[in-house]
């Protein structure tokens, strides 16, 4: 039987440890380093359980001494320790380690890593007898060793890069117009991946915990921005399986919270993943209200439900119940274990009711605490009224005009007048003539993507080889960031732009050149009577939309404008894309409209464009076919209602209209309107909107384009009646 030294100041880790490990092994603990090396002028182990942090001698000083010690430093040594961070492995790794096993210890992790390391260790010696101690033998087995322990030590760590740029990957290769069958296989890699990374997030998410390293980050914050994020991320998710997702938001609670507003969200996001997770059919209800000074979220599913025996272990760490039945769910059992920790340290409580095989309700409770409005409109354009970089060179690359000009009018906030591209192409040639000093590129384009040409103008060299390029995209999935940078990108910053990461990321690369202004910037001249006007229009939300542009209302106004300008124009092209079955280019547009209506908070039209770019992507096309129609109704109303508010500038420059003009256009107006056409009657109205025909035919004219983006066609109808009949 093989003999093992655990080594620890703590009574309970020695227990633990050895409970886990004596009926395969002969366990001798020990408190200290000292009684160690005590006990090893009279007994040799063949493998040393051994902690870092520990009175007298601390691990490092242990090990050192043990490898310097010629007759003992083949000893194998696991630091079983706390203490998980890259430099403190790479240091242990450095002094011989030939592992680390992070504490809390799942028990078959720690028996099954001392079964191959006392099974390598038995190996080496094994091979050094062979060949009778020769130290050209004993060299080559300890690289051997080290090598090995390295890679097993910098696995946990290492595996992100490459899992992330699988993922990207098959990103890219859903824009291959792979078949039916194919895309079946891609989304099922990238379900498996994404799972794969979910799994290493939660552990390295608990080792922070248990490392004592996760601190909790209070701010004022937005609550309204909160809960749309959420029913954003799952309303979508929800109705793929067939459920009913419901929203139920108490009126009472404040709009703005004081709190750590990211951890409350993967705190929500993970009991609400669980649910859809878990329930196969019905709904899951998310319920938010006040009840004594506390804030609650109350989650109800019709799912599975949970066995009162397995409610006991529901939060406990590496613990998934009834595994029998859950058994094709991915996960480690860590989720809700992290969720306990940081509700804890919110001064918090969760608690669940199980009714098994009907439904379950989790209940979180934290403190409510009231936020400031001007702090977070202050945090929403963090710094934006002193940053000043008036003499940084960027460049933003979009395929997008309406991206564009947002991403320009954040920049222009901190005096950056920055340059446009709307390809990657034209970037390039940009780039090869002028020099930059920072890059924001989209993602997703036509022709060649932010990747394909990060990659080009890295090859050009030179100073283009180091220079800062920005990831910019509304891909803002698990990994994406790690993805970019696996990918010659410097950062990331996502669609739609929040102002607080935008300067953030210039404070970050520009820090030694920016400006603090001692006076005001001007916001512009509000427009409140367009602004209530927007807030009239039910596909809007205007709150959410100010917070997207820094509650810049002069901003907002200008980029509401310009979505509307941008629809008719991106709606064709659509239109022409799916007939053409050119479903890599309509994905890459209705990708980029996704961004724009999320922008000015126009949510549920964004959700469907998502939709139709997911169909898009994987060369869906009944799918596309099915849904867009109602869609680019929907866009033209949208579109109509705006225009009532922001007229074309006709008023003081109408060219005068011929009565040919005007005829031909009414006819065909009004034919469309009797067959209900509401879209295309308003084709043949607009052209003569910008004519003049005398004040009352234009008022006319006017007042039928008002009815028809109502779709009132039969009001229109009797409009353009009476403008035949004039005549």
């Amino acid at each position: 039987m093989k003999t093992i030294f655990i080594v620890d100041d703590n009574d309970t880790n020695l227990a633990m440890a050895k409970e886990a490990l004596h009926e395969k092994y002969r366990v001798k603990t020990l408190p200290s380093a000292a009684k160690m090396f005590m006990l090893l002028e009279k007994a040799r182990p063949d493998l040393i359980l051994l902690d870092i942090e520990m009175p007298g001698m601390n691990g490092f000083e242990a090990i050192q001494l043990l490898k310097s010690d010629k007759e003992r430093s083949d000893i194998p040594v696991v630091f079983l320790t706390g203490i998980t961070d890259a430099l403190t492995e790479a240091r242990g790794l450095q002094l011989g380690a030939v592992d680390f096993i992070a504490k809390p210890f799942s028990v078959p992790v720690l028996q099954n890593r001392i079964k191959l390391h006392l099974d390598i260790s038995e190996l080496l010696r094994e091979r050094t007898t062979q060949i009778q101690h020769k130290e050209e033998a004993i060299a080559t087995a300890e690289s051997a060793n080290r090598s090995k322990s390295s890679f097993l030590a910098s696995m946990s760590h290492e595996i992100r890069t490459p899992m992330n740029s699988i993922i990207g990957m098959l990103e890219l290769l859903t824009h291959e117009g792979l078949n039916g069958r194919q895309s079946n296989y891609v989304n099922a890699i990238t379900h498996s991946a994404t799972s794969l990374l979910t799994i290493i997030n939660d552990l390295l998410d608990m080792s922070k915990i248990e490392a004592g390293k996760m601190e909790l980050i209070p701010v004022d914050y937005d609550f309204l921005v909160f809960t749309d994020h959420v029913y954003s991320m799952f309303t979508y998710v929800a109705k793929e399986k067939g459920l009913d997702f419901i929203l139920d938001i108490d009126d009472n609670i404040p709009h703005y919270l004081f709190g750590d507003d990211v951890r409350l969200r993967q705190i929500i996001i993970n009991v609400l993943g669980n649910a859809v997770k878990f329930t196969e059919k019905g709904s899951v209800h998310l319920k938010v209200y006040c009840k004594s000074d506390n804030l609650v979220f109350e989650i109800a599913d019709t799912g599975k439900g949970i066995k009162q025996d397995d409610l006991k272990n529901l939060f406990n760490a590496f613990t998934q119940v009834d595994a029998l039945v859950n058994r094709k769910v991915i996960g480690t059992g860590l989720g809700l274990s992290i969720c306990q920790s940081f509700i804890e340290m919110m001064n918090g409580k969760i608690e669940v009711k199980s009714d098994y095989g009907k439904g379950s309700v989790f209940t979180v409770t934290i403190p409510l605490i009231k936020g400031s409005a001007d702090k977070v409109k202050e945090a929403a354009i963090t710094a934006t009224n002193k940053l000043s970089l008036p003499d940084a060179k960027v460049l933003v690359v979009d395929d997008n005009e309406f991206n564009l000009r947002v991403a320009v009018g954040l920049l222009g906030l901190a005096d950056i007048d920055a340059k446009t591209s709307l390809s990657g192409r034209a970037a390039i040639e940009m780039v090869k003539k002028e020099d930059f000093d920072i890059i924001f590129m989209d993602h997703m384009m036509p022709e060649m993507d932010g990747v394909e040409t990060t990659a080009k103008i890295r090859e050009l060299g030179g100073r283009n080889k180091d220079i800062i390029i920005i990831a910019l995209t509304a891909n803002a999935v698990l990994g994406a960031r790690e993805y970019f940078l696996a990918n010659g990108f410097n950062d990331f910053v996502s669609k739609p732009i929040d102002m607080r990461d935008m300067t953030a990321t210039l404070m970050r690369w520009f820090a030694d050149d920016v400006i603090i202004k001692s006076d005001d910037v001007d916001a512009g001249e509000a427009k409140p009577n367009i602004l209530s006007a927007i807030k009239e229009i039910p596909e809007i939300n205007v709150k959410i939309g100010m917070s997207n542009v820094a509650h810049m209302e002069e901003f907002y106004f200008d980029s509401v404008n310009l979505c509307r300008k941008k629809i008719p124009e991106e709606c064709e092209k659509l239109t022409d894309y799916l007939n053409a079955e050119n479903m890599q280019s309509f994905a890459i547009l209705v990708h980029a409209m996704k961004s724009m209506l999320a922008t000015i908070g126009a949510r549920e039209l964004s959700e469907i464009a998502l939709k139709l770019e997911t169909a898009g992507k994987n060369n869906d096309i009944s799918t596309c076919q099915e849904l867009f129609p109602s869609y680019k109704r929907r866009l033209i109303k949208l579109y109509n209602r705006l225009t009532a508010i922001f007229p074309e500038e006709v008023t003081s420059e109408r060219v005068k209209g011929s009565i040919e003009a005007l005829q031909e256009g009414v006819e065909k107006a009004l034919g469309a309107a009797i067959n209900y056409d509401s879209d295309k009657s308003m084709s043949f109205i607009k052209p003569l909107l910008g004519l003049d025909f005398g004040d009352d035919i234009n008022n006319k004219l006017e007042e039928t384009a008002g009815e028809l983006s109502d779709f009132n066609c039969e009001v229109a109808r009797d409009i353009l009646v009476a403008i035949k009949a004039g005549f």
